[in-house]
């Protein structure tokens, strides 16, 4: 057991009790925690970070993350106990409801976009396609289901699949039960069926072709689970190279913390397989691909069956599917924010135009995600997600550029046409508090500054650098029009699943593309 409470928090907060293998609620994100094992542990690690101890205690601190994770406990004999800790965002900035509802967006459009390298978890299906994230998929599902996979494989080896092997041989006629066709040319047998008399110490000297059956695990079940555990081992090592080379794809910082956990993981892992493959029954099954018959024979054995199907899982990559089964890493909480205000964006437009928007490859920038629709107008509209301006001079044959470095806005609004070009820019900030708030408008300020797209020969500035804000505001000013309109830059605040913030950049950009009709 563990259990954990606030830090520095002694006279108002009482420990919570955390079992073994329990799901337990009530933590916040970017809150300062202290971890206590009972009984006495040497080490405490989250998502593969080990914590630091102070006390007795080990100090903790979940950043912009939000779902489960993962609390590994290892004790003096090196026996870990795994608890899980729910890690709801921060109360200023969406409510759990809120939080589940902007999950829900997302997974309705595509799930994929969930996928992330956070310490928090969320439920997946396996089926459908491979996200970004991949190899951290990878990784789990092998932390999943790969000792389960293993273990159901040597249950199994104890007691393999059989069948008889049918070989022809030369016996001693007294031993033949069944003869091979080719027996009845041995003379000696000849002779006996002809009714020719022998000698009765001479029947002991005919020798004939007989058929006789051995038991075999050489079976056709038995060669696909070899090839399964072959893969197994291949993808093993393919990830520890990965692994080993920080090339996870996110910081390697961050991978740098986790290495030696993951590491051991993989290695332990390969041993177990390469012990399973060079012993019984595996060292005696021949290799290459059985067919279907192999997987007809699979299909009837419920122990076959349950392995093949862990090792399957234990392999899989895939992130959609409606049956949510596995704990999978997820993007950052101000990542998740992100992709949903991308989301709500779209959905505005479709309402205010009438019309759904189509998914496209962008003119303007190069993006994540990119949207457009033509309007009544003449123009073209694009909606753009993590738009990438390239730094670059005014010659570039894009639309758009940095005048400065490489910039990318979450948001990018384009209307354009052969001769004209307007923008507006949404940056999502999963932040709250006045201190924040104006620290986060200096993005509005660089993107209002650095931005250009150029349409013939006329280059323009985006309109409006926005923010786009979770919680309530802790700066009014912000988000007055006459403030937006006349400085273009601003920050909008509640923009949470029916907060007051949609409906207000519904009204926003209405305003925006009237100069359009008229």
């Amino acid at each position: 057991m563990i259990t954990v409470r606030r830090r520095g928090s002694e006279a108002h907060e009482e420990w919570i009790a955390v079992a073994a293998g329990e799901v337990v609620t009530g933590f916040h994100e970017d809150t300062h925690y202290e971890i206590r094992p009972e009984p006495t542990t040497l080490r405490v690690f989250v998502d593969d970070v080990e914590l630091l101890a102070a006390s007795g205690w080990f100090q903790w601190c979940p950043r912009f993350y939000a779902g489960q994770v993962r609390v590994d406990v290892l004790d003096a004999s090196g026996a870990q106990s795994t608890y899980c800790l729910t890690i709801s965002p921060t109360a200023k900035k969406a409510d759990d409801d809120k939080f589940a509802e902007i999950i829900e967006a997302i997974r309705t459009f595509d799930q994929t976009l969930l996928g992330g390298v956070s310490a928090a978890t969320l439920a997946f299906g396996n089926t459908g396609r491979a996200g970004i994230h991949a190899d951290h998929v990878l990784l789990a599902r092998l932390r999943l289901y790969g000792h389960e996979f293993l273990g159901a494989v040597a249950a199994l080896a104890r007691s393999p699949h059989q069948k008889l092997s049918a070989d022809r041989q030369m016996l001693p006629l007294a031993r033949a039960r069944r003869l091979h066709p080719t027996a009845l040319r041995e003379h000696k047998l000849s002779t006996l069926l002809s009714g020719t008399s022998l000698a009765v110490d001479q029947l002991d000297t005919i020798q004939v072709h007989a058929w006789t059956s051995t038991p075999t695990v050489d079976t056709p079940a038995n060669r696909v689970l070899l090839g399964l555990l072959k893969r197994f081992r291949a993808t093993l090592t393919a990830l520890r190279e990965r692994v080993a080379a920080l090339r996870l794809g996110d910081s390697q910082d961050e991978q740098g913390t986790r290495l030696h956990r993951r590491i051991a993981l993989l290695d332990h892992l390969e041993s177990r397989v390469t012990q399973l493959i060079q012993h019984h029954p595996f060292n005696a099954v021949k290799a290459g691909a059985a067919g279907s018959s192999g997987l007809t024979q699979i299909a009837a054995q419920p122990a076959y069956n349950r392995a093949y199907r862990l090792g399957c899982a234990a392999m899989a990559s895939r992130v959609e599917g409606d049956q949510s089964l596995d704990q999978l890493h997820v993007s950052p909480s101000w990542g998740i924010y992100e992709t949903w205000c991308f989301l709500q964006v779209v959905a505005c437009f479709e309402q205010l135009l009438g019309i759904k928007l189509t998914p496209s490859r962008s003119k303007v920038v190069n993006a994540q995600l990119a949207f457009h629709v033509p309007l009544s107008s003449g123009h073209l509209m694009e909606v753009l997600f993590q738009a990438k301006f390239p730094a670059a001079d005014p010659h570039t044959d894009r639309l758009g550029w940095s005048i400065s470095r490489e910039r990318v806005p979450d948001i990018l609004i384009v209307v354009y046409n052969d001769t004209t070009c307007r923008s507006l820019i949404l940056d999502a900030k999963w932040r709250s508090g006045r201190a924040n708030v104006l620290e986060a408008m200096e993005s509005a300020h660089i993107y209002h500054d650095s931005l250009r797209l150029r349409r013939g020969s006329a280059t323009e500035r985006p309109s409006h650098c926005i923010l786009l804000l979770p919680g309530a505001s802790d700066v009014e000013s912000l988000g007055e029009l006459d403030f937006i309109h006349t400085h273009g830059v601003g920050a909008i605040a509640e923009f949470l699943p029916h907060g007051a913030g949609v409906a207000f950049l519904s009204d926003l950009f209405k305003k925006w593309l009237s100069p359009l009709h008229s």
